[in-house]
């Protein structure tokens, strides 16, 4: 009997008991669906953030900050009070302080310049904070917004119109958050191009002062820009001296952080030796990267405990699919003998038995992936008009050609294995037992 035949013979014997087949095909189903949902979401989010953190160019980029050697970031644990170790970290900072008394894990204007040292670096911006009192545009009200200043001028975002922010350009510029455009006036996208908005920013001395911004460009709402406005170099560095009047010359010059550049064409083995430069200095360096990457293995872990249902749901299933091969090798015992008695030898027996439990799996697998894909286009509908509406281009379940393959074929693997063990009954049975079975 050829491999052809035996399928045949095997979805043949199927039909034969199609309540009980389709039974123990339903709890297949079930699991194959569950974890291909599951499986979908994180998919989904993955594959949004990485559009996300492709799209800002961020290669040849570290986020640098103080080495915080209290919290155990070496991995070693909670480090043990040391007053000379702890009275060093504090002078990282206040070196530049008279007064002292700031926090030994920000970086100061002299840190700056350390990390510029360092060889491999290219430039360092460093974070500076622009808190804005609200925006607005002639007859409209007054709205609170945050401002985003890090790295604008190298990071490309999600434009929905307009053009992002030119490095160069000596103009007040910004880019509008699309949440903000009918609120503030603005018929649609393309009409708050080139129009000016006024943003409000007060000083320590508890005085304000107006800005105008030119809009260039609306942003749609993402992980990245969440819903603040984009603002360039030129307008960020006046509105930052002017919030910054009333403070000492050290406390204007303490940063939780910097963006660190370095050379786009680096490999992964020359990033690693400019972090460990910045180690030994005293600093931390991350990529993007490296933090899309702790977001994603917390992804996969969630993944992996609502997978654990679709597991329980699929070892429910196993158990029926040996149930139901135990059940057709006693009701097909006479049949296995006249097999045998014909030349058919153990092994094709064995075959076609645990054939018909990798069918059992395969269709399972395949139509709970099937109803999974269907839940999963009406679910991303309706997120997409709900509550995932302010974040375009995400979809909450994503199903992967290579995940899709996967749970196909590990599914029909867990049957085929389920059904060896009735297989492997039905192949040692004995002829002349077999023939006299009642």
């Amino acid at each position: 009997m050829r491999t052809t035949d035996i399928i045949k013979t095997a979805w043949s014997n199927l039909k034969r008991n199609k309540t009980r087949s389709i039974l123990t095909i339903v709890a297949v189903f079930v699991g194959a669906t569950t974890i291909t949902l599951t499986n979908g979401i994180g998919d989904g989010i993955k594959s949004y953030l990485d559009r996300q953190i492709s799209s800002l160019g961020t290669d040849g980029v570290l986020i640098t900050s103080i080495k915080n050697e209290a919290s155990g970031e070496d991995g070693d644990g909670p480090k043990k009070y040391d007053p000379a170790k702890t009275k060093a970290a504090a002078s990282i900072t206040q070196h530049d302080s008279p007064e002292g008394g700031f926090s030994p894990f920000l970086l100061s204007s002299k840190d700056i310049k350390k990390i510029e040292s360092i060889d491999g670096v290219q430039s360092v911006e460093p974070a500076t904070s622009l808190t804005l009192d609200y925006i607005t545009t002639p007859g409209s009200d007054k709205y609170q917004i945050n401002a985003q200043t890090l790295g604008n001028d190298f990071l490309a975002f999600d434009i929905a119109t307009g053009s992002q922010l030119n490095p160069g350009s000596q103009n007040q510029e910004v880019l509008l958050p699309s949440s903000y455009v009918s609120v503030l006036g603005f018929s649609s996208n393309e009409d708050a191009l080139g129009k000016t908005v006024q943003l409000q920013v007060s000083n320590q001395r508890q005085e304000a002062k107006t800005y105008d911004a030119i809009v260039i460009g609306v942003v749609n709402k993402s992980f990245i820009a969440s819903n603040g406005m984009i603002v360039n170099s030129a307008l960020a560095n006046k509105a930052i001296d002017y919030q910054n009047e009333g403070k000492t010359e050290a406390q204007k010059n303490l940063y939780t952080a910097a963006i660190t550049k370095f050379d786009k064409n680096f490999t992964q083995e020359q990033i690693d030796e400019l972090k460990n430069k910045l180690s030994d200095a005293g600093y931390k360096g991350v990529t993007i990267k490296d933090q899309q990457q702790m977001i994603f293995s917390a992804i996969d872990a969630i993944v992996v405990v609502l997978n654990l249902f679709g597991v329980v749901a699929l070892a429910a299933a196993s158990f029926g699919i040996i149930n139901t091969l135990y059940m057709a090798v006693q009701e097909r015992t006479k049949e296995i003998g006249l097999m045998k008695a014909v030349g058919m030898s153990r092994r094709k027996i064995f075959s076609l038995f645990s054939i018909e439990a990798a069918l059992l799996g395969l269709i399972g697998s395949a139509s709970g992936i099937v109803a999974a894909n269907i839940i999963g286009r009406v679910i991303n509908k309706v997120a997409s008009k709900g509550f995932l509406k302010d974040f375009e281009g995400l979809q909450l379940l994503s199903f992967e050609f290579a995940s899709v393959t996967t749970i196909i074929l590990l599914v029909t693997l867990i049957a085929f294995l389920a059904g060896t063990l009735p297989a492997r009954k039905a192949s040692k049975l004995d002829v002349i037992e077999a023939l006299r079975y009642e």
